[in-house]
């Protein structure tokens, strides 16, 4: 009965888009447009209101609803919490970090929309299961430094770190990612205020948090939570996470007030003989954040450099058969880490601040859910990604997280930036691209022009893993902390080497970005025009000269030879951009299919912002000569070229029926369909389609090159 009433009242009095109105989204205007929410299903009740369940209605995510009484807003824990939320948010959010997705309010009630964390707290964990091995605590404590990093790169100090605000994705710790909860007691600063050490003056808020987890300098109140702080709480944590007892409730029997004496007293974490068995490294990285002294205690950036935090250390703890159980995939390492790299480069999760790329590739190989991976799991994605069968002991163990992350990373570079930091520089040779782990980069041309923004779960520097001395076409800029993994030209021949797949996903992401970011640029230009156009409407006709490109905002445009649909382009799409890159006339005629709003481009300003990125339009020129392809292949068959009709487009082309297209081949279609097309472009074009340079293109490469651009 309360889930029908709490339904009609939401219905009654509709939920509007909060963010929309601060810009800072541009989703569903109205909670039910974007959610459906189960009221009957309660999920938790705090302080403030109840957290029900609930499903993105177009991706079928399930995450959680917040429903808050405004006359509880008016608070200063609720504006604090909400200050930090929405600051984390602006920033990109973070993949350890529970995220606010979304908020919106009606006359009574506002209600946001968070990351579902189904594996409960921390402090659940250590009850139930005890002390964390060193392997666990260790990938679990490097997530968390992650975090904070994040969080005081951003200056947001949280100041209520404790195992019950540590919550883990999954009720497994060996498949679990940490999610930091409970921003109540957070302290959000600006640029200027943590220079002066004050609080906003908008709420003056004295940050409480849970005194058992307060570093010594917060008892004397010479002022609210700093960074270090967050870094003493991280430590107890880890002590109780491996010792199993409070390093100052060493009988698991003190009050709140008893812990702050015997801290005050002595705040010297004890070592034996609570941590006897554990590694030195570990005894290290503890006393560090244990540290009385806020201004010799560890930060977050050099918290994640600690080699006990980087596993390096971590690893001398003796796990049983732990050598033994990963030597038995070491034979495949090359096909696992091509399944593994194609699944990195899927694209991020809706969640918000991405999901963990690590994270992100063992659930790609436990497909079920089941917390671990088997040697069926292994075979089955290897089998995927490279058609390759192999052979494995059915009685091989396991694999958690952490082990699956040891066998596929340990030889990748992690690195950590801070804000504002420069990671590559345009111009400049490069050898390597970047898969971003945590925070927010920024890509900007050589003339200073911002191109796009690039957050959890994406990647860039691509270019110069796909040919070799290759200039980096952006500078990119750190928005925030950033945690990346770098892969090297070496790393990315040792993944391709068992299958083009990987090859070929990252060319396709390539396109697919070149073609993003020439629409961010083509905003920068001047005298853009924007204008509605009936569909029938013709656009321009084949043989036509040049002098203008187009953006479609709404719509879909045919692109049509000798009144034949050749392939249609669609609303976010641009077109007509071949005859000013190559000074070559109209290949077709563009006409609307619909009703469009289109925006058009005058050729002079297109290339003049096309001259601060070369590499920009060098790769509109690739795009172009494979759009090239599609049209003279879609002529030879006699049909439009789209996904149903890409065999009988693939044998159109191969005139000897071998399964193979060859040069030859392809140079016949093009110039039958246009006599004056350059040979140095039909060389350029088969070295872009023929990606394992065996001078034959499969229909099975054929299929994943045009996918992308259907």
């Amino acid at each position: 009965m309360r889930g029908h009433l709490n339904r009609s009242r939401a219905g009654d009095n509709k939920a509007r888009n909060v963010m929309i109105s601060k810009h800072r989204s541009n989703r569903a205007r109205s909670l039910e447009d974007k959610y459906s929410v189960n009221w009957g299903t309660v999920l938790g009740e705090g302080a403030y209101g109840e957290v029900f369940l609930a499903k993105n209605r177009q991706t079928r995510t399930e995450v959680a609803l917040k429903k808050i009484n405004k006359q509880y807003t008016e608070s200063v824990l609720f504006k604090t919490e909400t200050e930090a939320l929405l600051k984390i948010h602006e920033n990109g959010g973070h993949p350890n970090i529970c995220g606010l997705r979304d908020m919106y309010e009606n006359k009574s009630h506002y209600f946001l929309v968070f990351d579902l964390v189904p594996g409960g707290e921390m402090f659940e964990h250590l009850i139930n299961y005890g002390a964390y091995s060193e392997a666990d605590a260790s990938r679990l404590m490097r997530e968390v430094a992650s975090a904070l990093a994040f969080l005081h790169g951003i200056n947001v100090v949280h100041a209520d770190l404790k195992p019950e605000n540590i919550m883990l994705s999954s009720s497994m710790t060996s498949d679990g990612t940490i999610k930091i909860v409970d921003f109540g007691s957070a302290v959000s600063l600006t640029d200027e205020e943590r220079l002066q050490n004050e609080l906003r003056k908008s709420f003056k808020a004295r940050a409480n948090g849970t005194t058992a987890y307060w570093s010594p300098e917060r008892f004397e109140q010479v002022s609210d939570a700093a960074a270090p702080a967050d870094m003493w709480g991280v430590g107890v944590v880890l002590f109780i996470m491996l010792a199993g007892v409070h390093p100052y409730d060493l009988e698991c029997n003190a009050t709140d007030d008893d812990i702050a004496v015997t801290m005050c007293t002595n705040p010297n974490p004890p070592i034996s003989p609570y941590l006897d068995d554990i590694s030195d490294s570990a005894v290290d990285l503890i006393q560090k954040l244990l540290e009385p002294d806020p201004t010799k205690r560890l930060n977050a950036a050099d918290m994640l450099k600690h080699p006990w935090v980087t596993g390096e250390t971590a690893s001398r703890t003796k796990i049983t058969n732990s050598d033994r159980k990963l030597f038995k995939y070491e034979n495949f390492r090359a096909e696992i880490e091509s399944g593994i790299f194609q699944a990195m480069l899927t694209p991020p999760s809706e969640m918000a601040g991405g999901t963990d790329i690590i994270k992100k590739a063992f659930d790609v190989f436990d497909a079920e859910g089941k917390g671990f991976v088997t040697s069926g799991d292994v075979s089955k994605v290897v089998k995927e990604s490279t058609g390759k069968d192999v052979s494995m002991d059915s009685k091989s163990k396991n694999l958690s997280l952490s082990e699956f992350s040891k066998l596929a990373f340990s030889e990748l570079k992690y690195q950590h930036y801070n804000r504002n930091d420069i990671i590559v520089t345009a111009g400049d040779l490069g050898s390597s691209m970047f898969f971003i782990r945590s925070g927010m980069v920024e890509l900007i041309t050589d003339s200073g022009l911002s191109v796009c923004t690039l957050k959890v779960g994406e990647f860039f520097g691509e270019e110069c893993v796909l040919q070799v001395d290759k200039m980096r076409s952006s500078t990119v800029k750190c928005c925030t902390p950033v945690d990346l993994i770098e892969i090297t030209q070496d790393d990315f021949e040792r993944f391709t080497s068992s299958s083009t797949g990987g090859k070929v996903l990252l060319e396709t992401a390539f396109c697919a970005k070149t073609l993003g970011n020439t629409k961010s640029l083509i905003r920068c230009c001047h005298n853009i025009q924007r204008f509605n156009v009936r569909a029938g409407t013709i656009i321009y006709s084949e043989q036509s000269t040049g002098d203008s490109m187009y953006l479609i905002e709404e719509g879909v445009v045919d692109m049509t030879q000798s009144g034949k649909r050749a392939f249609s382009v669609k609303a976010g799409e641009v077109f007509g951009e071949r005859a000013l890159l190559t000074q070559m006339p109209r290949e077709a005629t563009a006409i609307c299919a619909e009703d469009c709003i289109l925006s058009e481009i005058r050729g002079e300003d297109f290339l003049a912002v096309l001259e601060s990125s070369p590499e920009t339009a060098q790769a509109l020129r690739d795009i172009n000569r494979k759009r090239m392809f599609k049209q003279a292949a879609s002529s030879a068959a006699n049909r439009s070229f789209s996904l149903p009709n890409l065999q009988k487009a693939f044998d159109a082309v191969d005139a000897n029926g071998d399964g193979y297209l060859n040069y030859e081949e392809i140079r016949q279609v093009v110039l039958k369909l246009d006599s004056t097309y350059p040979e140095d472009e039909l060389t350029e074009l088969m070295k872009s389609i023929d990606l394992n340079s065996d001078s034959e293109i499969s229909f099975k490469e054929f299929e994943q090159i045009f996918k992308w651009c259907m």
